[in-house]
């Protein structure tokens, strides 16, 4: 009655116009509008369509129109076309009911919108400030007496002949190749020799000439170089061009080591059993970037100057400059074949001579120039 008397207080206040039905057409035939704006703010239409700028009431009188509880409640008693949240879904009334669970009362609830699939996970946000510090726990049990040894103890354990005994350090997982696990260090505690075992690198440091002495009639000092692919228990033939070993010479420019000059081997032919080809190679330069190789010892003798592929015992990719400057030795046998320059002074000309053999079985120099 309340809401009958508002609707006439309404319709008093503001113009209202009731228009004829058109037929065919759906029209308005009751308008209210604002006189102070001439805005529509309410209108029956003909078809009984009834269009209103703001709704006052908790439409409980409604009906055919949904209303929003909430979430679901056992406790609570609903009526047909009321709306529910539930398990992520939306569902609405078919008939009234208390404590009909939504996904399982299909006579008193129907779904109206279906919960979605999970969306992707979103950005791992900032982490947050660190809490307090917790109390103190409790104090643990005492653990093992350690050992009373001092080092000198536990170095003349390990200095102690016992047969089968082996010291092992091993790299840890995870951990890097390059970390020593065996350093000996001078008093200053500067490490002078280092091993780690993951990469197989011995590194020794010291202040004056490293030397290596042998002893015995038949024993000498080796730099041995091994190589084979694969691994070092399971080895694998070498191939053409694979580098057998390499003495690297660098020098600190004040920045960085350079390395302009090695001395390297590599595979030189066909490996087969018993036999693996090797040529040596000289390489100089001022770095690693402008440093090339300069002569090379094939393994069947050939000697190249400039060139990597001599055809000849000794082929040079460039002149050859005989200036001797010492006493022209006795032509022999033992000087044979050898070329000799003499420089003449100021108007006298340069001489070329070789030491042969004539039919007479004698030897002397012959002059070519």
């Amino acid at each position: 009655m309340k809401s009958r008397k508002m609707m006439m207080v309404a319709l008093c206040a503001v113009p209202l116009s009731v228009l004829p039905v058109v037929a065919g057409a759906e029209t308005d035939r009751i308008t209210v509008e604002d006189p102070a704006t001439g805005t529509v703010k309410f209108k029956v239409t003909s078809d009984g369509n009834v269009t209103a700028g703001q709704y006052t009431g908790d439409g409980a009188l409604l009906t055919n129109v949904a209303h929003f509880k909430g979430a679901w409640n056992s406790a609570l008693s609903y009526a047909k076309d009321d709306c529910v949240s539930y398990g992520g879904s939306t569902y609405i009334a078919l008939q009234a009911s208390t404590n009909a669970q939504p996904d399982v009362s299909a006579t008193s609830w129907t779904v109206m919108a279906q919960k979605g699939a999970a969306g992707a996970d979103g950005a791992t946000g900032a982490p947050g400030a660190t809490g307090p510090q917790g109390p103190q726990g409790v104090q643990g049990p005492q653990g093992p007496a350690g050992s009373p040894d001092t080092q000198t103890d536990i170095l003349n354990k390990i200095k102690t002949q016992a047969a089968g005994a082996v010291l092992i350090m091993q790299q840890a997982a995870g951990e890097a190749t390059t970390t020593s696990k065996f350093i000996l260090r001078d008093s200053a505690n500067l490490d002078r020799f280092t091993f780690s075992p993951g990469d197989g690198a011995v590194n020794i440091i010291g202040g004056t000439n490293q030397k290596m002495f042998s002893e015995g009639p038949n024993t000498r000092s080796v730099f041995a170089a091994f190589r084979a692919r694969g691994t070092a228990s399971l080895p694998a033939v070498v191939q053409l061009n694979d580098k057998l070993g390499t003495f690297q010479f660098s020098g600190y420019d004040g920045a960085a080591y350079q390395t302009p000059a090695l001395l390297e081997s590599f595979v030189d032919g066909t490996v087969a059993a018993g036999s693996v080809p090797a040529r040596l190679s000289i390489v100089t330069g001022a770095s690693q970037s402008t440093r090339a190789e300069r002569l090379v010892v094939k393994y069947t003798g050939e000697i190249g100057v400039g060139t990597n592929a001599p055809a000849q015992k000794l082929e040079v990719n460039g002149g050859v400059r005989l200036n001797t400057a010492t006493a022209k030795p006795t032509c022999s046998s033992t000087i044979r074949g050898t070329f000799w320059v003499a420089q003449g002074a100021a108007g006298v000309a340069d001489t070329v001579e070789v030491c042969v053999k004539d039919s007479a079985d004698a030897y002397s120099w012959k002059t070519l120039y």
